[in-house]
This record gives structure tokens, C-alpha cells and sequence, in this order.
């Protein structure tokens, strides 16, 4: 039986991580024990209200950790909760501790995805004078992300969950976007480790509390004797693996893995029957050789994903490929199978709750939630995603339970009803996945190109008329591209049949032509009176200037000004890449600083006075040749000559740049 094959699974894991954690940097803590699961929540109109009803009966401490949190219903129920507890403390006079440890993006990773929303506790903290109440940001600039999710209230009871408290999982008005899960453990034992694991968090020198300095936890805190509430249904005395894992922004460090896949390829190693695996991303090339190698065991794989989760994030060589990138290489790992065990892995991509349309990132129903099941026994749960971010950079907390009861619960509660209304890849109309290798091959390919050549076509005959429709027209290339890519990678499997792989091949390269005639036609139509091929260079200045300088007739000053801009803009972009770009940076340093000396010795009192419109409103300008001269010494334009002539000298007299080891320029 099943059963007894995984009995000493969690012992047997725990001492190889343990073992491994020597020369393994990534893992932080695996310690198992036994502790009471309560059955899993799904979405946040169930997980939120929950969350409060744990929080206001603290009476010792809150300790909270996530990777975002904004205006949404979830940080509203959070601060009712804690103002109940600023009641209650008044009350008693006992202060409750409070600690709130949010992730905070910076430098090229607030640059390379969107930049960490502001809070109520960093916008303005609500009146909480009676608990012992601190808030601290875990600042990091690249890939090394607080990505856990947990909240633990006095020791005794901790939520593991894969949702933030963000507007998307918004449900007070049947808003919600996030399809999510929850877990709740109860036991001062168990509980105990995540405690531990925030502390670590909280103490690490990259977090930073806001109103000064950070202060204490205590290692322990007294006994609290809590009272089961009568509507909870508890799963008693259930074998468990609590996995926490360092956070690592080395991009290089890759070759350690974390102490979650490790457990998670020994588990799929070790079934028998079944693996049910929920999760937004699958990427990870170790991951998906285990599930192969389960389906050629005769073990039953069904997978839920998001079709185009992230797709363009992931798709970048670093972050490790779609979704369809991912299940095709699943496939391509069992193509040489019979039919009836390639019939054994079953993928299918999450729809709404109607199951009649496949969900997207910002739709709503997007299955934000993760969750694996093993053999009916075996359930992984917590804030890990399968993909090579989680896996080697993000900080991650999960838990492993041993129990057919509450595998149970998770199929029943959470992976049935997503799996049973997901559709079947081979049933999407849009489906690029190639499932299986025959003589169809070649119309099936030849079919998906014909698609992407119709799309195309659709794009070159149509025009761009303003940014709202750029923007839209750059996101289809992204994703033609990535569909072209699937397919190119197909290829292989008519390489024998002559003729049709060279007609496929031919068809393929005239439609990355077309796709690359069509990004380079994406501003050939003027969104603005600027010249069409400085249009990008201008897309940060409109709506900030009383006087755009493409408004303007042609001039010295003009020609100056758009230079200094297209320079700022060259830059931003070398600035954001993973490369130094040393020389190139260096040549744009140059070409600035002669731009600058040639505006202070060539330029008459009203030339000076014409430029100065130009930048009048436009703090980006100065902001951004600062950004590219550095700190010292000061290099500015010398306004000086207009102060008899121009009584708002305090408003002209703008700093142009702040250093240039290399400049010879006058110091201010």
C-alpha cells in the first residue's frame, strides 16, 4: 500500500535537509512534528474574514509577513483587527506586540516589474497607540524577494497562504480576481518553527522598520489558553514538515536548490498512483523531468495552470520559460510513449467558474493558488511556485502534511473544482502544444503558423493612432513571438519528412519577418507632432510641460534639448539592463558634457531664456542628466546670465547634474 511506502517520508526528508543545510545556503529551516490543520480555505471572500477573526483574539503577539500589500479589503479587515486589539489593550493595559514585515522592490527590480504599492502603515498609520506596534519593509534591488505569505498569532495558530493583502483578491463587492488557498495550523509546537522562521526575517540586516529602529522579538512568549471555536472542524494530530528557504538575489548562484523542490522531486520520485499539481507557473527543468518520469511509472499527472501566466516576465532567459514552454518540454519528454500512457499526464489551463473561458493574469478567477497532492496522502502547500524564481532566489515558506484526511480535504476543497472545470489543452482552439509526434504533425504546425501569419496580417493593415493603442500593439508582438517560438521549437518533428519541414521552415522565417516589419512600424504613424523617429524618446515629457518640444519651431535650443533627452532615454534603458554597459554609459557621459559646455559658452541671454521654457514644468530633464552625471563636482547649466533679465531665477536656476569624475566643468 501507498501508505506505507511514504510513512517515514517527512523523518527521511527532514534529516537529508538537515544534512544537506551545511553546504546548501538556500535552506533555512525543516523541522517536522505533528500539528492540527484546519480544512483548507479557498479565495479571499473565505480567507480574509478568517484572517481578522485570528488576529483580533491575539492576546501576546501578531506577526505578519508578505510580499504585498495595498488598499484593498484584505488591509482594511487587517487594521479593524487591529484596532480591536487597540481596544482590548487599552482595556487590559497589557500591550500587544504587533510586527508587519512587507517585501519592498528597488533598483532594477521595482525597474524590471511593477514597483511595491504603498500600504495605510506607510501612507499613514492608523491610531495604535496601545499596542507595541512596528512596521519594516524587506528593501532588496534584485531577485532575492520576501515572496512568504504567513501570519501567526501568540505561538498557537499560523496561516500559510499563497494570497497577499492586494486589491486583486478585493471581495466585499463579488470583486475578486485571485483564485487562492489557505492553510491554518494550529500547535505551539509546530507553530513554534514559523515563529522562528519571521524572527530571522525580521532580525536580517535587509529589512528596514519604519520610525527608526527595529526592536526585539523575544525568543518565547507565555502559554495562551485558547478556546477551540465550535465552528472550526480540526484535523488532529497530523504529521507535518514545515520548509523555509533564504532569500538569494546572486542571479549567478543557481547550482543549490531549495529545500521545498528538494522534498517535492523526492515525493514525486516516490508515487505510485497519482500527482495533482496546482500552481500559476511550471518552468523548472527538474520538476518536470520527475512528473515525466512518474508518467513512464504509470502514475496518474494532472496539472492545472494559468494558460499565459507571466508570460512575458518568464519568457526572458533568466526567469525560465511559459507555461506553454514548460508543458511542452513535459511532452516532449514522453512523445516516444504508447498512447495509453501519454494518456496518463493529463494538462489542462484554469478557466472561470462557468468553465467557458480560460482566465489571464488580470481577469477575474485568475488562479493565483498552489497546492500538490501526492498518492491521496501526501499534500505540499504554502507560498512556493514552481518556477526557477522560487526555486533559487525568492524567500518562500511551505509545509508538507502526511495524512489521507487531509489530502482529502485539499482534492475535494480546492483541486477538484479548479481541475474539473479547466480545459484540456488539445480542446483550446488556440492550443500550440504539440501532444503528440505522428504524420498530422506537419498539418497541426502548419496550421498554428497559418494562425500567427493571419494575426500578423490583421497588425500590418491596421494603424496606431494613439498610446493607449501602442501600448496594446506591443503586447500582441510579445506574444506572437512567444507563440512563434513554440512552434519553431516543433520543427524538429518533421525534420524527416523533407519537403514538409522545409516548407514549414520557409513559412516560419516569412513570419518572423512580418513580425519584425511590424515592430519596426509600430511609430510610423505620428502619436505627436514630434519627428516619428524620436517619438519614444518624448513619452515621458508629455503632459508635464505647458510647452512640449515637439511643439516648437526648429532651433539651436530644440535641437540641444532633444539631444540631452534622447540621451537620458539611452540611458534609462542601458540602466536597466542585467549588463554593466560600462563603455556605452561612458560615451553618453561624453557626449552630455559637451552638450552642457557648449549651452554655457555659446549661448546669448535669450537663447538661454528659450531653453528654459523647454524645461520649464519638465523635472524629469533634470532629473535625468543627474541621474547621468552622478554627484560631484557639480555640473550645471549657467543660468547666471539671465538673473538681470529674469526676476523667477529661483525657478530657472535648475540643478542639471550632480557628478562627472571625468569633467572639467566649473564647480558651482
Amino acid at each position: 500500500m501507498a501508505t506505507l511506502r511514504h510513512a517515514k517520508f517527512l523523518g527521511n526528508i527532514e534529516k537529508k535537509l538537515q544534512s544537506e543545510a551545511k553546504n546548501n545556503r538556500l535552506i533555512l529551516l525543516a523541522k517536522s512534528g505533528q500539528v492540527g490543520v484546519e480544512p483548507p480555505l479557498l479565495r479571499g471572500d473565505k480567507i480574509y474574514p478568517k484572517m481578522k477573526q485570528i488576529v483580533s483574539k491575539a492576546q501576546h503577539e501578531v506577526l505578519i509577513m508578505g510580499y504585498k500589500m495595498d488598499n484593498s479589503d484584505a488591509e482594511k479587515d487587517l487594521v479593524e483587527a487591529l484596532k480591536s486589539l487597540n481596544e482590548k489593550a487599552s482595556l487590559t493595559g497589557k500591550k500587544i506586540r504587533v510586527r508587519i514585515l512587507i517585501n519592498k522592490k528597488s533598483g532594477g527590480a521595482a525597474i524590471a516589474s511593477n514597483p511595491t504599492p504603498d500600504n495605510i502603515f506607510k501612507k499613514g498609520m492608523p491610531n495604535l497607540s496601545n499596542l507595541d506596534f512596528q512596521y519594516a519593509e524587506h528593501v532588496h534591488s534584485g531577485f532575492g524577494s520576501y515572496h512568504s505569505k504567513m501570519i501567526v498569532v501568540d505561538n498557537e495558530i499560523a496561516m500559510l497562504s499563497s494570497c497577499d493583502l492586494v486589491s486583486s483578491n478585493n471581495y466585499k463587492n463579488n470583486e475578486s480576481k485571485y483564485v487562492d488557498v489557505s492553510t491554518i495550523l494550529h500547535g505551539r509546537d509546530f507553530v513554534d518553527n514559523i515563529r522562528q522562521d519571521f524572527v530571522k526575517g525580521w532580525n536580517s540586516d535587509s529589512s528596514e522598520a519604519s520610525g527608526g529602529r527595529k526592536k526585539e522579538i523575544p525568543k518565547s512568549i507565555p502559554m495562551t489558553e485558547k478556546k477551540m471555536d465550535k465552528d472550526v472542524k480540526l484535523i488532529p494530530a497530523v504529521n507535518a514538515l514545515y520548509l523555509s528557504k533564504k532569500a538569494n538575489g546572486n542571479i549567478f548562484r543557481r547550482s543549490q536548490l531549495s529545500p521545498y523542490t528538494i522534498a517535492l522531486i523526492e515525493a514525486i520520485n516516490r508515487a505510485e498512483t497519482s500527482i495533482n499539481v496546482l500552481s500559476p507557473n511550471l518552468n523548472h527543468p527538474l520538476i518536470i523531468q520527475a512528473l515525466a518520469e512518474a508518467v513512464k511509472r504509470n502514475v496518474k499527472v494532472n496539472i492545472s495552470l494559468d494558460k499565459n501566466m507571466n508570460d512575458f516576465s518568464e519568457a526572458k532567459q533568466v526567469a525560465g520559460g511559459t507555461n506553454q514552454q514548460g508543458i511542452q518540454s513535459l511532452y516532449d519528454a514522453i512523445m516516444h510513449l504508447p498512447d495509453n500512457k501519454k494518456a496518463l499526464l493529463d494538462v489542462r489551463w484554469a478557466t472561470n467558474d462557468e468553465g467557458d473561458k480560460l482566465v489571464k493574469l488580470k481577469d477575474t478567477q485568475h488562479v493565483h493558488a498552489r497546492m500538490i497532492c501526492i498518492d491521496d496522502e501526501i499534500v505540499f502547500a504554502g507560498s512556493s511556485v514552481l518556477d526557477k524564481q522560487s526555486v533559487y532566489h525568492s524567500r518562500e515558506c511551505d509545509v508538507v502534511m502526511h495524512s489521507p484526511v487531509v489530502a482529502t480535504s485539499y482534492n475535494e476543497k480546492i483541486f477538484n473544482k479548479i481541475f474539473s472545470k479547466a480545459k484540456k489543452i488539445n480542446d483550446d482552439p488556440g492550443n500550440l502544444i504539440l501532444t503528440t509526434a505522428d504524420k498530422s504533425t506537419f498539418k497541426r504546425l502548419d496550421s498554428f503558423l497559418d494562425k500567427i501569419l493571419d494575426n500578423i496580417k490583421i497588425l500590418l493593415n491596421t494603424t496606431v493612432t494613439n498610446q493607449k493603442e501602442q501600448q496594446s500593439r506591443k503586447e500582441q508582438i510579445k506574444q506572437l513571438r512567444l507563440d512563434l517560438m513554440l512552434v519553431k521549437r516543433n520543427l524538429h518533428y518533421c525534420r524527416d519528412q523533407g519537403g514538409h519541414y522545409r516548407l514549414l521552415k520557409t513559412k516560419e522565417n516569412h513570419a518572423e519577418k512580418l513580425l519584425n516589419n511590424v515592430s519596426s512600424k509600430i511609430n510610423i504613424k505620428k502619436l505627436s507632432t514630434s519627428p516619428p523617429s524620436k517619438t519614444k524618446y518624448f513619452s515621458f515629457l508629455r503632459g508635464r510641460s505647458k510647452t512640449p518640444v515637439s511643439s516648437l519651431p526648429d532651433s539651436k535650443e530644440k535641437n540641444d534639448c532633444e539631444q540631452l533627452i534622447m540621451l537620458i532615454e539611452k540611458f534609462k534603458h542601458l540602466k536597466s539592463s542585467f549588463f554593466s554597459h560600462r563603455s556605452e554609459k561612458k560615451s553618453i557621459q561624453q557626449k552630455m558634457i559637451a552638450i552642457i559646455k557648449k549651452i554655457n559658452k555659446s549661448y546669448t541671454a535669450k537663447e538661454m531664456q528659450s531653453l528654459d521654457n523647454y524645461f520649464e514644468g519638465n523635472d524629469a530633464i533634470s532629473k535625468g542628466i543627474s541621474d547621468i552625471l552622478g554627484r560631484e563636482p557639480r555640473a550645471q547649466i549657467d543660468w547666471g546670465i539671465l538673473k538681470s533679465n529674469l526676476p523667477s531665477q529661483n525657478r530657472i536656476n535648475i540643478e542639471m547634474a550632480r557628478m562627472v569624475r571625468s569633467s572639467s566643468l566649473p564647480r558651482k
